[in-house]
């Protein structure tokens, strides 16, 4: 039958499937058909779905990893695994860590033996150990006064018992070597050898010859008498011959009627 106007009736039963201009808000019952859906339209069991928009939930559940571009400022809470970390972050328990900057912090504790170009200049408390100075640091523990080793001054600052017949260079003002000689008042130094003033108390000029002046009596003074640099001086008091080796000196001192 073909009707040309309107059909209405409670109901209609049948095969339906010529119908067309149908409205969708119509359907008030029953199951529709994926079938009968868009391909616009996303299926729970679609073996994937890609979306042109944003989706926007209060949560999301399942496999993230194909997610890209995500915000780690989001990251609010659980633990972020290691293996999710770049190579660029160092970890607690690495075996070693290599950083091509600068480290700064309050305070570094561990094993410093591996570190190099340290400034001596920032060791400001502790005691450095004996065994971390070079050789060339003498240490209170030295011996002295021995062969290849450094002299140590008595106890009143004075030197030691030690040769020194190895000396060059002394300078005859400082050097003290004394005889006692009771004689009359008059020594000869024999030619070519000094004599020079160190002290005087009495008038006696600085001088050189080859003999002692005599002094007046109740007059001071002192005498050194210098060997040349080539050979030993013989000098001669009243008689008595005293030998001074080369570059050593004697010192005589005038006790107001002798020298000594």
């Amino acid at each position: 039958l073909t009707f040309t106007g309107d059909i209405t009736a409670n109901s209609f039963t049948g095969d339906g499937s010529a119908l067309s201009d149908l409205n969708a808000t119509s359907i008030t019952s029953g199951t529709l058909a994926d079938a009968r859906l868009s391909s616009n339209v996303p299926l729970l069991n679609a073996a994937s779905l890609t979306f042109t928009g944003d989706i926007t939930a209060n949560s999301f559940t399942g496999d993230g990893s194909a997610l890209a571009d995500l915000n780690a400022t989001s990251i609010t809470s659980g633990t972020l695994a290691d293996a999710r970390l770049s190579g660029n972050v160092p970890l607690l328990n690495a075996a070693s860590l290599t950083f091509t900057g600068d480290i700064t912090a309050n305070s570094f504790t561990g094993d410093g033996s591996a570190l190099a170009d340290l400034n001596a200049t920032s060791i400001t408390s502790g005691t450095l150990n004996d065994a971390r100075l070079s050789g060339n640091v003498t240490l209170k523990g030295n011996t002295f006064n021995g062969a290849n080793e450094l002299v140590e001054l008595t106890g009143s600052g004075a030197l030691p018992a030690l040769n020194g017949s190895a000396l060059t260079l002394l300078n005859h003002d400082e050097v003290r070597a004394t005889i006692e000689i009771v004689s009359a008042n008059s020594v000869t130094i024999a030619p070519g050898s000094t004599f020079v003033r160190v002290t005087d108390n009495g008038g006696l000029g600085a001088r050189t010859g080859t003999t002692l002046p005599t002094l007046a009596a109740g007059d001071t003074g002192k005498m050194v008498i210098v060997s040349n640099e080539d050979a030993n001086a013989s000098i001669d008091v009243n008689g008595a011959a005293f030998s001074i080796p080369s570059n050593m000196q004697r010192t005589f001192v005038w006790d107001g009627s002798n020298w000594r």
